[in-house]
């Protein structure tokens, strides 16, 4: 009787399997188990409201030939600085055992970048061009998809020393136009 027990047992927690595959996936916050996800209440007696609010945000790394979407923490609600922030800070070092990497050009200051209406306008550091083809295409993948999260903004410039440049698009033109989200839309892993 104790071997068909075991038995038994053995099969259960075979149903429960946990993937071992070495691709990175992602789950939406909403299919993330058991509040998982959820703020851990503050210890701290000095926190103010406006500091307990979080939200979380998609914010987009390169994992294979791609980019797909991370999570991140973020104040609520979530302006550019904050998503910028969490892109520059790159994946956890879980998420880059698992593959996921940044193409993004950060320079010592961060990223920098101003809203201009709908539109977020995008400093690349002035060495950007020296990046390989591919790098390039990736980090303004990266860039136009995070920012593009946000839903006041729907298109992104960039410019070099203050001036437009012209970047790529994931179709091999090229443009000095703002880009969209569609520009990219090859690359969404």
């Amino acid at each position: 009787m104790r071997a068909v027990s075991i038995a038994a047992l053995v099969v259960v927690l075979a149903g429960c399997g946990v993937s071992t595959s070495d691709d990175l996936s992602t789950a939406a916050p909403e299919d993330v188990p058991y509040d998982l996800l959820a703020p851990r209440p503050s210890t701290s007696t000095t926190t103010t409201e406006a500091e307990q609010r979080i939200t979380y945000a998609a914010v987009w790394f390169v994992s294979g030939d791609g980019i797909l979407p991370l999570f991140r923490t973020v104040p609520s609600p979530p302006d550019v600085d904050d998503v910028l922030a969490a892109l520059a800070a790159g994946p956890t070092d879980g998420e880059a055992r698992l593959g996921a990497r940044s193409a993004v050009p950060i320079d010592a200051d961060g990223i920098a970048a101003r809203t201009a209406g709908p539109m977020v306008v995008v400093q690349l550091p002035a060495g950007f061009g020296e990046a390989a083809p591919r790098e390039q295409l990736l980090g303004l993948a990266q860039l136009v998809y995070t920012l593009t999260e946000l839903g006041a903004v729907d298109r992104v410039q960039f410019e070099i020393d203050g001036v437009e440049v012209p970047v790529p698009r994931a179709d091999g033109s090229v443009t000095d136009e703002p880009l969209r989200r569609a520009d990219y839309e090859a690359l969404k892993g």
